[in-house]
């Protein structure tokens, strides 16, 4: 950058992001911190599912992973599927797609609904986790995908926190929390 009396500036200011890719970036943060509550919130409503369901620990453990089954194949194609579709169409796609799961575990906490809710929620997460963090990324370039990762951290904090305190309020804590979370 040269200035009025010609010297160089190695001072470059970036310019002040219009309002409409602020308020783009404030809504690519929320659903990842949705998506980081809807991955996690699960896990505090396990012990009164199992309780009501009478659950063997090899079921519970299998509800339980085979979430990163469906994750993994969101992973892997949610970036490359953003590249080619748009962030926006693969993170919605992702936000869709972790709500199906959850709304068919809202109905049901049998263990074949729960192992398929799962799975589905598994990789919606993926979806909506890369292109989530990739569309921060373009919006805001590195800063935004460190800020996208730490809301999504965030929501799988709050997810198992807000979950366990519905949840505590007893059988009908566990289809409020589900329904909780596929309203968000």
């Amino acid at each position: 950058m040269t200035s009025p009396d010609g010297s160089t500036s190695l001072l470059i200011r970036p310019r002040p992001a219009p309002a409409a890719a602020n308020l783009e970036f404030a809504a690519v943060l929320a659903v990842l911190l949705v998506t980081g509550w809807v991955a996690n919130h699960f896990v505090a409503l396990m012990p009164s599912i199992s309780d009501r369901h009478h659950l063997s620990t090899a079921t519970l453990d299998a509800i339980f992973g085979i979430y990163a089954v469906g994750l993994l194949p969101g992973l892997l194609i949610g970036g490359r599927a953003s590249d080619a579709l748009g962030r926006r169409a693969v993170a919605l796609a992702g936000s869709a797609t972790a709500v199906v799961g959850t709304v068919a575990m809202l109905l049901s906490q049998q263990p074949e609904v729960l192992l398929a809710g799962r799975l589905i929620v598994g990789i919606g997460v993926g979806l909506a986790m890369t292109s989530g963090t990739a569309w921060a990324s373009d919006l805001k370039g590195p800063a935004g995908a460190a800020t996208a990762g730490a809301v999504l951290i965030a929501g799988f904090a709050i997810g198992p926190f807000a979950g366990g305190l519905i949840a505590g309020t007893g059988d009908v804590g566990i289809r409020v929390s589900f329904a909780v979370a596929a309203a968000l």
